[in-house]
C-alpha cells in the first residue's frame, strides 16, 4: 500500500501508486458502509490544526520547527560552501529538500560529484546510535518486495528536471533482530524531498492494510554516505513485520550515460530531437530513484510515467501499458486539472487540493480512532465532518488557481521551474502512462522429469551435445531487480512480429532518421533466438513481450533489461547491404541479451563476484545460439577469436578470478568486473566444459541448464547451483573439476615432451603468465619462493589428434602433480612416432582454455604441416598462431612466429578459394604482427638513436632498420602473392545517391555489390587489407584512393562514390586512403561526409576510424581536436576514439603524442562525456598506454595517477598494476629479445 505524507504539514510529498491510491479513493464509500476502514495514520492533532488555522498550514515546516509526530523528515539541504554547484530548479509546489550530511557537491564543475570518504559523513545532532551500519553492502534486515514507482517529466528538452515518488513495501528478516534503521541507496545528485515510513501487519504489504494495522512512526535522515550511496533513516519504532516507505525525489535530466539521462538526435529534417532513457547496469539505478540497489534483492515494481503528450511520444517499460490518459494543465495551474485524477497523479499541488485533504483528514481520523468498531461509528460523523469542511476546501481551490498552494513563501519561488507567466501563456499536455506490474504464475511445482518442450524440433540443427531432459515448473511472481528496471520516453517508430509463443516483439528507431527498416534484421534474430531459446532451456518466456529499441547515446553495447533491451545503434541497425561484420555483430549481441533474459534475468547471481554466471552464459550462448539460427555467419568457425580475447587478457600477473577472492566493496570495483574475464573467460571455460562433456555424456550439459533455470527462476543463484545441477545432470563431479578455473585467476600452460621411444608426454607445468618482470614458472625455468609457494593446478581436458590419424583423442590431467602419456603409434592407434617425421596437436580446435607450448622439432613439423590446408584445420592453426605469439612475448620461442606467417602466406596462396578457409588464420597473425610491429616501432622511437643502433643500457642492440625488414618480411613472405587477386579486382564503379537526397548512404548501398562467397572470405578480405596497409604496402593506398579520387576536390559535397564500393571492403577503404594520403584530401573528404552520417551510426563510426588513421602529426592532432566536439563524437565513443587514435594513426609517436593528450585533458574529458559514471579511464589506460615499451613511460603513469587522486579513484588498483606491469614486460621483451628477433628477420633479406 502507499504511504501519503501529510500534506498539511509537507506540500512537496507525492501521491501513491495505481492500485494503493485506488484503494484510498473508496475509503470514504468503505467507512459509510461499516467496513473495516484503511488504517493509515498520517498527522497528529497539531499538524490537523495547524490546516485549520489558515492558508499558512500549506507551507513546509519552518527552518527550527520540529516535525515530531508527523512522521516526515523536512530538514532543508544545507547551503554549501563552494558556490559552484547550481541548485535544482524547483517545483513551486514543493517543498525544500531534505539535508543529507556529508554529502559534498564538487569543487571541479566539470566533472561529476566527488564521494565523501567515509570518515566525513556526518550525523545528526538528534541521531541515535540505531544507525550504525558502515559497509559498502547493505544490511539485510529488511528486504524490499514491492516498488510503486512514479516519474514525471514535464519536458525532455533540457534544461529539464525529473520528480518523482517511489512507495516500497519492505518485509523485516524473520532471522535478523527487528531494525530501527533503514539503509538503501539513492545517489548524491538526487534531491530527496520528503520521506515517510509506516508500519503494517505482516502480509500486508501487497494490498492496503486493515483498518488498525498501518500505523506512521517517526522516520528521520540519521546520516548521508555519499562514498557509498547510502541513506540512514533511524525510526522511533523497530520494523517487527512489514512496513511502507515513501520518499520523494527530484533531480535534473542531464547529458550522461546513466542513471536516467538526455540523449539527443538530429533527425533528417535537420531538427533537433530529445530522447530520456535509463541505464541502470551496474549500480546507477540509485541515480533514477532511491531502491535496494543490489543484485540479490528482487522485487516487483508498478511504474507509472508522466511525460510531455506530444505526437509522437512514446513512453516503454519492461512490461506493456495498460492504460494512457491525458493530462491537460491548464493555463494559471501547475497540475491535473481534472480533479477526478488527483489519486493518480504525482503533484503536490494536487495532492494539497481540497479532494485530496478531505481524503488524507478522514484517513487521519479514522485512523486515530483506530480500528474494529470505532472506526466503523466515527464513519458517518467522518462523512458529515467532511461535507463541513468542503466549502472552506473549495475556497481553498480558488487561491490554488494561482500556483496550487496557498501562501506558498516567496523564497521557494526563486527558483521555480515554470513561471507564472509561461503558465498563463499555454497549457502544459501530459499523458499518464501506467505499465503492468510483474507478472504472477502459479504456484505449483511439477517435479516429474519431462523432455524440454519442443526440443525435438531443434535438435537436428544444434551442436553435437546439445539435448537433454530438464525439470518444469511454475512461479509465485516475476520478480525484478532495481538494475534491470527500465523506461524510455521519446519519439520512436515500430516494427513489430511475433514469438511461436505468442510474446510480442517490436523494434524501435528514433523517429525521423529512416533507420526503422534497418531494424528488421535484429527483429528476425530476436525471434528466431526467442523461439530457440524456449525450445532449448524448457522455461518460457515469461513476459508478454519484449522491445528492442536503438538509442543515439548509450554507453555499453547493449542491456538486458527484461522486456525492454536497449541498444547502442551499431550494435542493432543492419541490413542486406550493411557490411558482413556488422551484420554478425548485430546477430551475436542481440542473442547475447536475449541469452541475458534466462541466465541474468529469470536467475540472477546473489552479488556482483559471480556476474560471471550472467556474461559467462550469455558469451557462450552468443556462440551456440547464433551458429544454429543463422549458419550462413559461420560462427562455429570463429570460436578461437574469442578465445584469444580471454587469454591475453588473462596473461597477466595482475589479472583477477573469475569469481573474486577479495571482496567486491565499492562501484569501481564492480565495474571492472564486467572486463574479458567475465565473458570471454568464463564463457571460454563454460564452453570447454559444454565440449567435454557433449563427448562423454552427451545431453547431460543441457539437461543440468535446464533444471538449474527451473529450480531457481524468479530468483537468485551461485555457481555452486549450477554446478550442482550440472553434476546431478551428468554423473560426474562438475563442481570438484570447474572450481579451481573459478576461483583462481589465470591458467595453465600444458608443455609436450617426446621420448626415445616415440611417445609424449603431456605436463601441466603450472600457470602461464605473460610477465618478463616476474621470474616464471616453466618447464625447466627458474621457479622462486616467490611463485614456487603458489603453483596452481587445474582439472584440464585435453583432446588431440595426429598425423596419423585425423579422430580427436579426448582424455584429461586431473592436477600439476599427474600427466598424459601419449604411446607410439605401433602400440595403439592415436599414437604416433615422435621420432618419425609424426605430430600431433593438442586442443583441438581451441576448445580448452589453455596454452600448449611443443619442443622445437615438433614446433617444425607443425609449421610444415601448416602449408596444407587439409591437414590443420583453420581453426587449429589460429591456435596454434595465437600460443605462438603469447610464448614468443614470453620470451619461450624465438623465430616460430615467423615461420607460421610464411606458412600461412603459402597455405593462402594455394587456396582454391581466395582465404575462405584462413580467415581465423589471418585474424590471429595479424593481431600478433601489429602487435610486434608496434613494439618495436615504439621502442626504437621513444630511444636515443646513435648512428642507427637503438642502445639499452648494458643490453643487446637493436637496430633501428629493424622495422622496415619486419614490414618488408610481413610484405613479401606472408602476404605475398595473397594479396593479387584482391587487388586485381578493380574498385567498383555504382550509381550516386538522388539529388538531393539527405537518406544516409544506405540509400545507394544496393549498388555495392558483395563479391565474396562466404561470411569467412567477406571477413578476411578487410583483414589482409588493412595488415598490408600496417606493412607499408603502397599498392593497396593506391587501390583505395582510385574510388575515391572523384570526390577528393570536394570534400564537403557528399560522395556518391563511397557508397558504390562493396560493404565488405568500403570501411577499409576509408581507413586505407586515409592513412596513405599524406597530403590530407583523404582526411578532409572522410571529415566533409560526417554530417552525411547523422543517421547510419555504422558509416559514422567508420569515418570515425578513418579519421584515426591520421598519417602526421599535424592530421593527429586536428583530430584530437575534434574528440570533444559532440557534433563529431558523441560523448559515448569518446574513449574510443583516443583509444583508436593511439593504435590506429601512422604519425611518427602517435601513442605518445595521443596519451600526452589524454593526461592533459583528463578532466574535461570526463566531464564531456557526462561524468565518471560514464567515462572509463580505465579502459584508455589499458588500450593506450599499454602499448609501451620502456621503463620511463611506466613511471610517467604511475606519477600521473598519483598526482590526480579523483582520475585514479575511478581505476581499480588491479587494472593500474596490469598497465604498469605490461609496459615493464615489454620493454624487458624489446631489450632481451628483440634483437633476437632482428636478427632473424634480417636473415629472410641477407
Amino acid at each position: 500500500m502507499p504511504l501519503l505524507v501529510d500534506v498539511e504539514a509537507w506540500p512537496r510529498s507525492r501521491t501513491a501508486a495505481p492500485r494503493q491510491r485506488r484503494a484510498l479513493s473508496r475509503c470514504v464509500r468503505l467507512a459509510l458502509a461499516g467496513v473495516a476502514t484503511l488504517g493509515l495514520a498520517l498527522v497528529g492533532s497539531r499538524a490537523r490544526g495547524a490546516l485549520r488555522e489558515g492558508a499558512r498550514a500549506d507551507m513546509p515546516p519552518m527552518l527550527g520547527h520540529s516535525t515530531k509526530g508527523t512522521g516526515v523528515d523536512s530538514r532543508p539541504l544545507k547551503p554549501t560552501s563552494g558556490g559552484k554547484h547550481r541548485e535544482l530548479p524547483r517545483n513551486p509546489s514543493f517543498g525544500p529538500p531534505i539535508e543529507r550530511p556529508g554529502f559534498r557537491p564538487t569543487q571541479r564543475p566539470e566533472v561529476e560529484r566527488q564521494p565523501a570518504p567515509a570518515s566525513d559523513v556526518e550525523r545528526l545532532p538528534n541521531a541515535s546510535s540505531a544507525c550504525t551500519w558502515h559497509s559498502y553492502r547493505l544490511p539485510t534486515d529488511v528486504l524490499p518486495a514491492a516498488y510503486n514507482l512514479v516519474i514525471e517529466m514535464p519536458s525532455l528538452t533540457p534544461p529539464a528536471y525529473v520528480y518523482g515518488s517511489v512507495d516500497v513495501s519492505i518485509d523485516r528478516n524473520a532471522s535478523a533482530p527487528a531494525p530501527r534503521c533503514l539503509v538503501f541507496h539513492v545517489a548524491p545528485e538526487v534531491q530527496v524531498d520528503a520521506l515517510a515510513l509506516v508500519l503494517v501487519s505482516s502480509g500486508a504489504s501487497a494490498d492496503p492494510p486493515a483498518s488498525g494495522a498501518g500505523r506512521l512512526v517517526d522516520a528521520r535522515i540519521a546520516r548521508y554516505d555519499a562514498e557509498w550511496s547510502q541513506m540512514h533513516v533511524e525510526l522511533d519504532e523497530p520494523i517487527e513485520e512489514s512496513a511502507i516507505l515513501s520518499v520523494s525525489f527530484s533531480y535534473e535530466l542531464r547529458d550522461k550515460l546513466t542513471g536516467l539521462y538526455h540523449s539527443r538526435y538530429t533527425g533528417i529534417e535537420g531538427t533537433g530531437h530529445s530522447i530520456a532513457t535509463t541505464q541502470h547496469e551496474a549500480t546507477s539505478a540509485r541515480e533514477t530513484f532511491p531502491c535496494w540497489d543490489e543484485p540479490g534483492l528482487k522485487a516487483t515494481f508498478a511504474l507509472v510515467l508522466h511525460v510531455p503528450d506530444t505526437n509522437g511520444t512514446v513512453a516503454l517499460s519492461n512490461m506493456p501499458a495498460v492504460s494512457t490518459r491525458t493530462l491537460v494543465v491548464p493555463p494559471g495551474r501547475h497540475g491535473s486539472a481534472d480533479e477526478t485524477d488527483a489519486d493518480d497523479v504525482p503533484l503536490a499541488r494536487a495532492q494539497a487540493s481540497g479532494r485530496w485533504r478531505r481524503r488524507l483528514r478522514a484517513a487521519a481520523r479514522r485512523s486515530s480512532a483506530g480500528g474494529g468498531a470505532a472506526a466503523a461509528d466515527d464513519a458517518v460523523g467522518d462523512a458529515q465532518e467532511e461535507d463541513k469542511d468542503k466549502d472552506a476546501d473549495d475556497d481553498g481551490d480558488e487561491a490554488e488557481a494561482g500556483w496550487g498552494i496557498d501562501g506558498l513563501d516567496e523564497s521557494l519561488r526563486a527558483g521555480r521551474l515554470i513561471s507564472p507567466e509561461d503558465v498563463q501563456r499555454e497549457a502544459l499536455p501530459l499523458k499518464r502512462v501506467e505499465f503492468g506490474t510483474s507478472p504472477r504464475m502459479a504456484t505449483c511445482w511439477r517435479h516429474e522429469r519431462a523432455r524440454c518442450p519442443g526440443l525435438r524440433a531443434a535438435i537436428a540443427r544444434l551442436p553435437h551435445g546439445w539435448r537433454g531432459r530438464c525439470h518444469t515448473a511454475g512461479v509465485a511472481a516475476a520478480a525484478r531487480l532495481a538494475y534491470l528496471v527500465a523506461f524510455t520516453v521519446g519519439e520512436f517508430e515500430a516494427i513489430r512480429t511475433q514469438s511461436h509463443s505468442g510474446v510480442q516483439l517490436s523494434a524501435w528507431a528514433p523517429a525521423a532518421t529512416r533507420q526503422v527498416a534497418r531494424l528488421q534484421y535484429a527483429l528476425q534474430i530476436a525471434r528466431d533466438a526467442l523461439n530457440l531459446y524456449e525450445k532449448l532451456l524448457g522455461v518460457p518466456f515469461p513476459l508478454p513481450k519484449i522491445d528492442i529499441v536503438s538509442i543515439p547515446d548509450f554507453g555499453p553495447g547493449a542491456m538486458e533489461n527484461w522486456g525492454l533491451v536497449t541498444y547502442r545503434a551499431t550494435s542493432v541497425l543492419a541490413d542486406e547491404s550493411s557490411a558482413p561484420g556488422d551484420r554478425q555483430s548485430v546477430a551475436c549481441t542481440v542473442v547475447h541479451e536475449l541469452g541475458h533474459q534466462w541466465t541474468g534475468n529469470l536467475v540472477t547471481m546473489r552479488w556482483w563476484d559471480e556476474l560471471w554466471l550472467n556474461e559467462g552464459f550469455a558469451n557462450f550462448f552468443e556462440q551456440a545460439v547464433t551458429n544454429v539460427i543463422a549458419p550462413e555467419l559461420m560462427i562455429a568457425k570463429q570460436h578461437v577469436q574469442y578465445l584469444s580475447t580471454a587469454l591475453h587478457f588473462d596473461s597477466s600477473p595482475d589479472t583477477h578470478a573469475v569469481r573474486p577472492v577479495r571482496s567486491v566493496a565499492s562501484d569501481s570495483a564492480i565495474e571492472a568486473l564486467f572486463d574479458s574475464i567475465s565473458y570471454d573467460k568464463a564463457g571460454a571455460i563454460i564452453y570447454m566444459l559444454h565440449d567435454y562433456l557433449s563427448r562423454r555424456t552427451p545431453g547431460a550439459f543441457v539437461a543440468g541448464l535446464c533444471s538449474y533455470l527451473t529450480e531457481h527462476q524468479f530468483g537468485s543463484a551461485s555457481g555452486a547451483d549450477m554446478w550442482e545441477h550440472l553434476g546431478k545432470a551428468s554423473g560426474l563431479p562438475i563442481g570438484e573439476w570447474v572450481e579451481p578455473w573459478f576461483s583462481q585467476a589465470g591458467y595453465p600452460l600444458i608443455e609436450v615432451t617426446t621420448l626415445s621411444d616415440g611417445s609424449a608426454v603431456l605436463l601441466q607445468v603450472g600457470r602461464f603468465m605473460q610477465d618478463l618482470t616476474r621470474t616464471q614458472i616453466a618447464f625447466g625455468g627458474h621457479a622462486t619462493a616467490d611463485q614456487a609457494t603458489r603453483m596452481q593446478s587445474w582439472w584440464v581436458p585435453i583432446s588431440y589428434f595426429t598425423s596419423v590419424s585425423s579422430e580427436v583423442h579426448v582424455s584429461e590431467i586431473a592436477s600439476s602433480s599427474s600427466f598424459f602419456s601419449i604411446p607410439p603409434a605401433r602400440k595403439q592407434r592415436g599414437g604416433f612416432d615422435a621420432e618419425g617425421s609424426d605430430w600431433l596437436k593438442v586442443n583441438f580446435k581451441g576448445a580448452g582454455y589453455y596454452r600448449v607450448n611443443y619442443p622445437p622439432h615438433l614446433w617444425a613439423r607443425l609449421v610444415q604441416a601448416s602449408t596444407e590446408p587439409g591437414r590443420i584445420s583453420d581453426a587449429d592453426l589460429a591456435n596454434l598462431i595465437d600460443d605462438a605469439f603469447a610464448l614468443t612475448l614470453d620470451g619461450r620461442l624465438s623465430g616460430v612466429i615467423l615461420s607460421l606467417a610464411r606458412a600461412l602466406g603459402i597455405r593462402t596462396a594455394h587456396e582454391s578459394t581466395f582465404v575462405t578457409s584462413s580467415y581465423e588464420s589471418w585474424q590471429a597473425m595479424s593481431s600478433g604482427l601489429t602487435l610486434l610491429l608496434s613494439l618495436v616501432a615504439d621502442a626504437t622511437q621513444a630511444s636515443s638513436s646513435r648512428e642507427g643502433l637503438i642502445a639499452g643500457p648494458g643490453l643487446d642492440l637493436i637496430p633501428s632498420r629493424c622495422v622496415g625488414d619486419l614490414q618488408r618480411f610481413v610484405r613479401t613472405q606472408a602476404l605475398g602473392r595473397c594479396l593479387d587477386p584482391l587487388l586485381s579486382e578493380s574498385p567498383p564503379t555504382g550509381r550516386a545517391p538522388p539529388r538531393g537526397s539527405t537518406d544516409a548512404p544506405h540509400a545507394a548501398h544496393a549498388s555495392g555489390t558483395t563479391h565474396s562467397r562466404t561470411q569467412l572470405e567477406a571477413l578476411a578480405k578487410p583483414v589482409l587489407l588493412q595488415l598490408a596497409s600496417a606493412m607499408g604496402d603502397s599498392r593497396v593506398g593506391v587501390w583505395a584512393s582510385g574510388p575515391l579520387r572523384p570526390c577528393l576536390d570536394t570534400p564537403d559535397a557528399r560522395c556518391g562514390a563511397i557508397e558504390a564500393i562493396p560493404p565488405e571492403l568500403r570501411f577499409a577503404c576509408l581507413d586505407i586512403c586515409a592513412a596513405f594520403d599524406v597530403s590530407g584530401q583523404c582526411w578532409q573528404l572522410v571529415l566533409g561526409q560526417l554530417p552525411y552520417a547523422d543517421n547510419d551510426p555504422a558509416y559514422r563510426w567508420a569515418l570515425l576510424s578513418a579519421l584515426s588513421r591520421a598519417p602526421t602529426e599535424r592530421l593527429l592532432n586536428a583530430t584530437l581536436g575534434l574528440v570533444m566536439n559532440p557534433a563529431v563524437v558523441r560523448a559515448q565513443d569518446m574513449g574510443a576514439m583516443v583509444s583508436m587514435l593511439a593504435g590506429n594513426s601512422f604519425a611518427r609517436g602517435a601513442r605518445q603524442i595521443v596519451w600526452e593528450y589524454a593526461r592533459a585533458n583528463a578532466y574535461a574529458l570526463l566531464g564531456a562525456a557526462g561524468g565518471a559514471g560514464s567515462f572509463d579511464f580505465g579502459g584508455l589506460l589499458s588500450t593506450v598506454a599499454s602499448g609501451f615499451a620502456s621503463e620511463e613511460m611506466a613511471q610517467d603513469v604511475e606519477t600521473f595517477l598519483a598526482l590526480n587522486p579523483v582520475i585514479n579513484e575511478g581505476v581499480p588498483a588491479r587494472i593500474t598494476r596490469a598497465v604498469v606491469g605490461k609496459i615493464r614486460s615489454q620493454a624487458i621483451w624489446v631489450q632481451n629479445y628483440g634483437a633476437d628477433t632482428c636478427a632473424v628477420l634480417a636473415s629472410f633479406h641477407a
